[in-house]
This record gives structure tokens, C-alpha cells and sequence, in this order.
């Protein structure tokens, strides 16, 4: 009754607001929820395209380019200021092609423009503003700027800036262009040449791995001397979760030694995640993180989740933590029905519960909790099916739930996984083709759907192999295996290594870059070190081809692992595992007949750093796995199951010891814990 009256009065609200609309430009028919909210707007905008390109070259006018997401605060503060005003509309449909880019659908445009304004004012953002000549090459660019003139609030006005550009592209535009490409040319110069051999490669790759366990320990002492032994955390205000770093000293605390240094950073770890989780960064409320705290407190957060941070959060927390993710029901609904307005003769709290499937006596099924920890309460999670995702994030939460699973023994998590798994499969993969898209919007009426960057492709990757770690499903590690062919093709440098951010088949994106810091979301390029590693173990043919990519990263970034490890944290996690000597492949070979798979399985689990373990199923009965092993790994195609239980072997490179069914035998091969 609930979700029914609540879908009559959103159809109402639809259609009563559709009629009120004034205009409607060419946005309407994009797929984007950040274009479509920009679908009304007084200015004549449009897609990025052919389109807008040739318009601006027949009519020889400038182009105003506008880069933000649907999340953006000052995105929305500029739209409504200035975009839904009409005298600056039609000042800016008079003088110029205007064109909206969402950053999250099309991070290959706006790495390019980002650049450009980073490289001449400095600092860069969101909105971003850029003027471009028709050729696109960027005249000039800045991120937010205001309605009227503010020192305040930025200087120039908005008004004013677009009639200074129209006025210098009338009076001068010749001059203007040779100066854009220029300034292409030096972009270039500076951030595509500064990745080439002759200056990224300040020492060989041989060099990086004898010295690997030195500079691993450099960069667990940058992280050290930075924390914040006060408010966790690595940095002073503003205030990144940085899960990656998190993720990189936990796989360092299973190589570490120094039981001193162990604990130490075990400690740093644990208490940056009770610090997050107790404060404003983290929902209180709905569960979930947001993007960065503005203090060094974790207090005030800036307003806005993204998927990436809870996909790789939920990775490094632990089990405790969940805790703070459980409501109770009476106390969630007294405070809705108490803080927040009735919606007519719906109770809010009606209309949350419904959505966010919240019980009286709790959602959380008993063989999810064995320990009762959860017992009556509920976690928030959306009863709807998405109608939007990204790709490449949805990687992270696929991971999420697949590694939840294994470490909880909870095969929920990993039915959820595999669902989304299978959702990419179906709604954004051309099994033809074999290529990914970037988005999927339910009903969309977008043509022509966007190709995958390469995040996308190393983020689904290291899911699959999550996956596959988990269920022991063969199709996931051939997809995998199928999609890093793909990735190598379109992305992959053979002439200098490493992975360009997008595959170059669009020329309007005027350049090609490749990225290996990790920020926010960690670099395409770290992701495929680890994949292309972790791949390696499962393919006897294709190992030393892997390596030999994975040897061309660590050479192109020689310089940051020698001077600034810190700033690479993917890239030195995936070198301490290549050069652990604890790393082992661990093949578990069962048929119908077994009864304790499940149980030797979570004893490995127990018993292994997952930084140092690689699970290879060998199933008897399953065709596809045996057609599998039989290509990809010869040595364990004769592999047999003993006295009808599950028989482990332990291998080290491509060479196995002796059968075992006894998993005790497993713990000791691994440094202790």
C-alpha cells in the first residue's frame, strides 16, 4: 500500500512538473542523471559529439564546456545561478557551443580539460569551466564561477568572463587558437612525454626488485611518520578515507618481521577505521561514507557518497565494525516519525522502511549472524533494483561482497556478487565484441552506449578473481582471462608499457594519458599490476607474459617506488607480493564424492594472508574446469582426489609438493599472523 500510493504521487509530481517546463534542450534524450538534470536549463546545451563540433566549426564559435557530476555541490550551486538564468543563457547560446559533460560517464574528457587547468592555474575542480576553440584545443579554464563580481567568491563574474572570451575570440581569434595549441603541445610535453622511458625510468626494473623489500619499508615509514596518532588518518585536512593505504599496510603487516613495527601498524589501521566510523564522514544514520571529511577530525564531511569509497572500505573493515552499519527498529522509526514531516497520509517512517526494508524484528537472517551479534536489528539496503552504475565501481562492491563472503562464511555475499557479476555480463558486455561499457541506465534512450575506460576493465577484473577465490566457478576466471585480452588491446603501450586511460578511438579526446598515482579511487595502472600478477598464477602460457608487463609498470614508475613510494601505494602492495617468499598457489582438487571441501577451504582462509595465497579449484566433475586446468595449467591436470576428500596441493611457482588432505599442512607454509 505503501510503495503504491508513493508511485501515484511521484507519477503526479512527474507529470504536473513536466508541464511547467519552459524549455528542453538537447540533453533531454542522454542517459547521464547529471545531464538530465541540466535537460531544462535556458541554455542551449549539448552532448559531447560531432554534433556541437561541427556547429562550432560552421558557425566559427567557441565552445563552453561544462564538466561536473550529479553529487557536485558547486556544480549545482552554478547551475542554479547561472545556467537556469536566462539573460546569461542567452548570452552564453549567442556567443558560443555549449557542452555538458557528466565526468563520472566520460573520465577520459574530462582527465584532458582537468589537466589543462591544473597545469595553468594550479588547482583544479568541480564544476569545471573551460572555453575551447572549435578544434577543441582549451583557450582558457577554471573551475566554479559566480553570477557577479566577488573577490569573495572568485573575482570575475560569469556574465563578464563570457563576453571578455567573445569579445577576444571576435577581435582575435586566429592568435587565440595558435595559443591553444600551444598549450596543448606543452600539456603534451609535460604530462605525457614526463611518462616515457627517458624520464620515468630512473632505474631498471631489475634494480626496483632486488632492492623491493627496502623501499617497501621506506613506504610503510612515509605512512607511519604521516599518521595522525590523535584522529587516524595519513594527512591533515581535508580528509581522504584512502582505503588503498589502509589495504597496503594490512598486506604489509603479514610480511612484516618487527613484531614492534606490527603492531604499530596494525594499530594505525584499526584505529583510522573506529576514528572514520565514529565520526560525521561516516551516515550515522543510512550507513556509508562520504567523499572526504573537511577538519581533521572526521567531523564535517562534504556531503556525497561515492561507490568507489564504500566498495573498498567495506574490503578493509572488519567484522566489528559492521555494527554501526545496524538499526534498531523502534528507535529508527520514533526518530523519523518525530524529526520529519508527514508526505499526506504516509508516515515517514512508512515510506523508509518500505524502501530500505527495515523489520520490526530485524532483517539480518540467523545464518548470517552466527555469533547473534545482529539479533533484532536491521541493515539499510535499498529494496529497488539500480537503475544506474558505473562499471569500474561496481568492481569494488563486487570484490566487497565476495570477500565478505569468504571471510564470514556467509555465501549470501557471494550470491549478491555474483548477481551483479552477471548483471555486467548481461547489460554491459558485447559478447561479440568483447568490450565493456561505462554506464547502464535503466530505459534509457541513448543509441549508442560509452565504451569502458580502463578502470572498468581492471576494476571487473579484480573482481572476477575475487569471485573466482571465492565460489571456485571457472567462468569467472575465463571471463577475466578474456577481458585482460581485451584491455591489452586497447589500452596497453607497447612501445614504453603501462596502460593508456582510454583506448584512443575517439580523436575528439585530444590526448592519451596514463595515470599511476592512486588518489580517491586507485590508478587503472595499480589495479593491472595485481591483476596481471594474480593472472599469472592461473595461466602456465601466459605467466611470463604477464610478468614482463608487470616488470614494464615497476620500470616506468622506478622513480616514484625509489623517491615516493607513498604515492603508488597499489603498485608497492602488488611488488611485496611478487617478491614475498610466502607466496604460494593452493590447489584444492574434489569431485561429487567430498564431503569437507567447505571446511579445508575455511581453514586456508584462516591460515593464509590473502595477499599470499592463490586458490586454484580443480574440480573433477566440471567439464570447463578440466578443459581449464588442461590449457592453462598442465601440471595439475593429473592431479587426483584422495581417499574421497578434498586433496590440497601446495605449489610454488609451477612446480607442486606432494598431495595432501590433511589442511594443517597449509599454515605451514605462511609467515605467522
Amino acid at each position: 500500500m505503501v510503495e503504491s500510493t508513493l508511485q501515484q504521487q511521484q507519477t503526479a509530481t512527474i507529470h504536473q512538473e513536466h508541464k511547467q517546463f519552459k524549455f528542453t534542450n538537447r540533453l533531454e534524450k542522454e542517459s547521464s542523471p547529471y545531464l538530465l538534470q541540466h535537460q531544462h536549463n535556458p541554455v542551449d546545451w549539448y552532448p559531447w559529439g560531432e554534433e556541437a563540433f561541427e556547429k562550432a566549426r560552421r558557425e566559427n564559435k567557441p565552445i563552453f564546456l561544462s564538466i561536473g557530476y550529479s553529487t557536485c555541490h558547486w556544480c549545482h550551486v552554478m547551475e542554479r545561478e547561472s545556467f537556469e538564468n536566462e539573460e546569461i543563457a542567452k548570452i552564453m547560446n549567442e556567443h558560443f557551443v555549449n557542452i555538458k559533460v557528466d565526468r563520472e560517464e566520460r573520465p577520459d574528457i574530462d582527465r584532458v580539460y582537468m589537466t589543462y587547468v591544473q597545469v595553468q592555474t594550479g588547482h583544479g575542480g568541480w564544476p569545471l569551466s573551460v572555453f575551447l576553440t572549435p578544434n577543441l584545443s582549451p583557450i582558457f579554464g577554471g573551475t566554479y564561477f559566480p553570477p557577479t563580481e566577488s573577490i569573495y567568491r572568485g573575482g570575475i563574474s560569469f556574465p563578464n568572463l563570457l563576453q571578455r572570451i567573445a569579445t577576444l575570440w571576435r577581435e582575435q581569434g586566429p592568435k587565440l587558437v595558435e595559443q591553444s595549441e600551444k598549450a596543448v603541445s606543452i600539456i603534451k610535453k609535460a604530462f605525457i612525454e614526463k611518462s616515457s622511458r627517458e624520464e620515468n625510468q630512473a632505474a631498471s626494473a631489475e634494480h626496483v626488485f632486488q632492492y623491493a623489500h627496502e623501499y617497501l619499508a621506506t613506504c610503510v615509514e612515509d605512512y607511519m611518520s604521516s599518521f595522525d596518532s590523535t584522529y587516524g588518518g595519513f594527512s591533515k585536512a581535508p580528509k581522504f578515507p584512502q582505503p588503498i593505504i589502509l589495504d597496503f599496510l594490512l598486506r604489509r603487516y603479514y610480511e612484516e618481521k618487527d613484531e614492534i613495527r606490527k603492531l604499530d601498524m596494525i594499530n594505525a589501521v584499526n584505529f583510522t577505521l573506529t576514528k572514520m566510523a565514529k565520526g560525521g564522514i561516516h551516515d550515522q544514520l543510512a550507513g556509508g561514507f562520504h567523499r572526504y571529511s573537511v577538519d581533521n577530525i572526521w567531523l564535517v564531511p562534504h556531503f556525497e557518497k561515492m561507490l568507489y569509497d564504500q566498495g573498498q572500505l567495506a574490503v578493509v573493515y572488519e567484522k566489528k565494525e559492521g555494527a554501526y552499519y545496524c538499526w534498531d527498529y523502534r528507535e529508527l522509526t520514533d526518530f523519523l516519525d518525530t524529526m520529519v514531516p508527514s508526505i499526506g497520509a504516509i508516515k515517514p517512517s512508512e515510506l523508509f522502511n518500505a524502501m530500505f526494508d527495515v523489520r520490526p524484528d530485524g532483517n539480518i537472517p540467523s545464518g548470517s549472524d552466527p555469533h547473534g551479534e545482529l539479533t533484532g536489528l536491521n541493515i539499510l539496503h535499498e529494496k529497488l533494483d539500480l537503475h544506474e552504475i558505473i562499471t569500474s565501481w561496481n568492481g569494488y562492491m563486487i570484490s566487497a561482497f565476495a570477500l565478505g563472503s569468504i571471510i564470514l562464511n556467509n555465501p549470501t555475499y557471494a550470491n549478491i556478487a555474483e548477481k551483479a557479476a552477471l548483471f555486467i555480463y548481461e547489460k554491459l558486455y558485447d559478447r561479440d565484441r568483447k568490450i565493456l561499457y561505462r554506464s547502464y541506465r535503466k530505459n534509457s534512450q541513448k543509441a549508442i552506449p560509452i565504451e569502458g575506460f580502463l578502470a572498468d576493465y581492471s576494476n571487473t577484473i579484480a573482481a572476477l578473481l575475487d569471485l573466482y577465490e571465492v565460489t571456485g566457478r571457472t567462468r569467472w576466471l575465463n571471463w577475466a582471462f578474456e577481458l585482460q585480452a581485451t584491455q591489452d588491446r586497447l589500452f596497453y603501450d607497447a612501445q614504453d608499457g603501462g596502460y593508456y586511460e582510454e583506448s584512443g578511438t575517439d580523436k575528439s579526446v585530444l590526448y592519451r594519458l596514463k595515470e599511476f598515482h592512486d588518489a580517491a579511487e586507485p590508478s587503472g595502472n595499480s589495479v593491472s599490476a595485481m591483476n596481471l600478477i594474480r593472472l599469472s598464477d592461473y595461466d602456465l602460457n601466459l605467466s611470463e607474459e604477464y610478468q614482463e608487463r608487470f616488470s614494464k609498470l615497476i620500470e616506468l614508475n622506478s622513480s616514484y617506488i625509489i623517491e615516493h613510494p607513498h604515492t603508488v601505494p597499489g603498485l608497492m602492495a602488488t611488488l611485496g607480493r611478487f617478491v614475498s617468499d610466502h607466496e604460494a598457489k593452493i590447489a584444492f582438487v574434489y569431485d561429487q564424492s567430498v564431503q569437507n571441501l567447505n571446511e579445508v577451504i575455511q581453514y586456508a582462509i584462516h591460515h593464509t594472508a590473502p595477499s599470499q595465497r592463490t586458490f586454484i579449484y580443480v574440480n573433477k566433475d566440471d567439464p570447463e574446469c578440466v578443459d581449464l586446468i588442461e590449457k592453462r595449467l598442465p601440471y595439475l591436470k593429473d592431479a587426483k582426489v584422495l581417499d574421497n576428500k578434498t586433496t590440497i596441493y601446495i605449489c610454488k611457482g609451477f612446480t607442486c609438493q606432494l598431495p595432501t588432505t590433511n589442511p594443517h599442512d597449509i599454515g605451514k607454509h605462511q609467515p605467522s599472523q
